[in-house]
């Protein structure tokens, strides 16, 4: 009876937790006039606020990547003065499939936060673009103004 139960309530749970879902499309407009320097400035506050590091930076596109537990996520996000594109590029250990399009579900978590994070930047009326970033989470690369990476550590 214990071992009906245990398979009663864990193996739904462990279905739910490790489905995958379709993968959630970004290509966000800039809710007000900003410079492309404010783009990817509040860009770049986004992935140093979900522990993304940034790979690579050039002007219009970053490359960033997020290592949590045993998950990898890459994508890359093309940007202008009017709009951002959030587009996958790599994972492991996330179940993508190419075929359909699906992904484990913390993806489309992990890619919504960094969205709205970037568009509640861009709209606060108190954002303001400073040369280097505010702060650093231990460890993690930040992008400077010169658009070079350098280790906080």
């Amino acid at each position: 009876m214990r071992l009906l139960c245990f398979l009663v309530f864990t193996v739904p749970f462990l279905l739910v937790s490790c489905s995958t879902t379709a993968m959630v499309k970004v290509d966000t407009l800039v809710p007000v006039n900003r410079s492309m320097e404010d783009v990817r400035y509040a860009l770049q506050l986004s992935a140093n606020q979900y522990d993304w590091r940034i790979e690579s930076d050039t002007p219009g596109s970053m490359v960033l990547k997020l290592d949590t537990r045993s998950h990898m996520v890459k994508v890359k996000i093309k940007y202008s003065a009017k709009k951002y594109k959030i587009t996958y590029m790599d994972s492991n250990n996330m179940n993508y499939d190419p075929k359909t399009q699906t992904i484990r579900r913390n993806y489309n978590k992990w890619i919504l936060n960094l969205d709205k994070y970037t568009y509640q930047q861009l709209s606060s009326p108190s954002f303001k673009r400073e040369t280097t970033l505010p702060y650093s989470k231990a460890g993690k690369n930040v992008s400077t103004k010169s658009g070079k990476n350098k280790s906080t550590r």
